[in-house]
């Protein structure tokens, strides 16, 4: 039988497996191993971000279109300042990776984010502009990018774990490669809040739960 790290890193190939469910396998891992540094990225990434806007791994920032809600037509296309919608266009993913996978599961090819209200309210009263619901629309292989991005820095993780000579066996690990894995630091590099890197040793850069609507639409 193959070992809890060879699991992973075969879960982590299959692109039938969800992320989320991918992530809850490191969850468990970096458990095991004792790694908590590892389970505040996973933790973020299975419950949601919450910080300061903006504030968000890299791969999390992504640029869309800017729009407004019209309450007879729909999501339209934003119109002002070049600065003005540039602003608005830049969209900042804090949504759970569960909840990015259950977004994907609809059909359709546009996503729409809404802008939360306490950050809306200002630009909309400084802009003058006549509806108060902006936000950014999306194209839906954006949100599978992002997915398949963190996808891919578990697996570079599960084989550092391997290079570092710890595998496991089918349910767990030894004490001597639990001490390895404490005694090294065994990254999952997300980019940067601040050049945070999730790690076996530092401070701990704790990202706990947060939300904003993020709906579907097709057309």
């Amino acid at each position: 039988m193959p070992t809890i790290v060879e699991q992973l890193q075969t879960e982590a190939l299959a692109t039938n497996i969800p992320v989320s469910t991918l992530l809850r396998k490191v969850k468990l891992v970096a458990t095991k191993l004792g790694l908590p540094h590892v389970n505040d990225w996973v933790e973020s990434e299975l419950n949601g971000y919450e910080c300061k806007w903006g504030e968000l791994p890299e791969y999390r920032k992504l640029n869309g279109n800017a729009v407004c809600y019209n309450p007879v037509r729909g999501w339209i296309p934003m119109h002002g300042p070049a600065a003005f919608i540039e602003r608005v266009a830049r969209a900042y993913i804090y949504q759970s990776a569960p909840t990015l996978d259950a977004l994907l599961a609809g059909k359709g090819q546009r996503l729409y984010l809404q802008m939360p209200e306490h950050i809306a309210e200002p630009i909309v009263a400084q802009m003058n502009y006549p509806f108060p619901r902006i936000g950014q629309e999306l194209h839906r292989s954006q949100i599978v990018g992002l997915l398949e991005r963190v996808r891919t820095m578990v697996l570079d993780w599960a084989l550092e774990l391997e290079r570092r000579g710890i595998v496991g066996s089918e349910i767990g690990f030894d004490e001597t490669e639990k001490d390895r894995a404490r005694d090294k630091q065994i990254n999952i590099h997300i980019g940067t809040i601040a050049n945070f890197s999730a790690s076996a040793s530092g401070d701990n850069a704790r990202v706990s739960i947060g939300s904003t609507d993020l709906s579907s639409n097709r057309k």
